[in-house]
């Protein structure tokens, strides 16, 4: 059986969009970011994964994010976007993977980008490089060791395309622009020793499928069942 051109897997079907109403949009932000969505011990506990959003906490607001961050976008990837989809060479933020183009060019570059075939030559696949930073570099006492975090078993799920707010481009984007967003989605497989680390950090929290739930997919910011916010890019999956 021939393999397909692209890959069009989502963890819900339902979000894959059509993005024909973007198309009389002059400009669309494009963010790609890699995320861990659940954490699963080998004892058969699960939940979602959650870190505190220092950004929020600064403001006096408990909310918790997705671990993970923005892929990085290749040489090759910022030459083919501004070729194949006319995005703004002006608008890439450094190495991120976060630009700007026309609306009628989103759905094409979504979906190149979400290709599997393509995309290692195009974009940072995998979140290991954000693990070692959001839980040794930026935290003032390590989430996990070095040692600890090799021992962490990563499974791609797939990529998940972030429904569009085309009013104020998600809960977590402050320009006013309308954002799309590619979430290329991983799950932490841990020993239960591990599991308890994390669930015990004071910037960690594993959050029930019930709290995921109320971001409705990813479309709006949520809340836990003790009021704390839950950030739109976590969403419930399917395993």
């Amino acid at each position: 059986m021939q393999e397909p051109l692209y890959n069009t897997h989502s963890l819900n079907p339902a979000e894959q969009k059509d993005y024909s109403h973007l198309a009389n949009m002059p400009v669309v932000r494009v963010s790609v970011a890699n995320l861990i969505s659940k954490i699963i011990c080998s004892d058969g506990r699960e939940g979602y994964l959650g870190i505190l959003y220092d950004k929020a906490l600064q403001k006096g607001i408990t909310q918790y994010i997705a671990v993970g961050g923005g892929a990085e976008l290749f040489e090759n990837g910022m030459n083919f976007l501004k070729h194949y989809h006319e995005a703004d060479p002006y608008s890439f933020e450094g190495s991120d993977a976060r630009f700007k183009l026309p609306g009628k060019n989103v759905a094409g570059a979504l979906i190149a980008l979400g290709n599997q075939r393509i995309d290692s030559q195009l974009i940072e696949r995998g979140v290991e490089r954000e693990l070692f930073e959001e839980f040794i570099d930026e935290q003032k006492d390590a989430v996990l060791t070095n040692e600890e975090i090799s021992l962490c078993k990563l499974e791609y799920m797939g990529s998940y395309r972030q429904p569009i707010n085309t009013k104020q481009g998600g809960s977590m984007n402050t320009s006013g622009s309308v954002t799309a967003r590619l979430f290329f989605v991983y799950n932490m497989l841990v020993t239960p020793k591990i599991f308890d680390k994390i669930k015990s950090h004071e910037s960690m929290r594993i959050l029930t499928a019930e709290e995921v739930a109320t971001t409705e997919g990813g479309s709006k910011t949520g809340y836990t069942s003790d009021g704390a916010v839950i950030g739109d890019n976590l969403f419930l999956i399917n395993r």
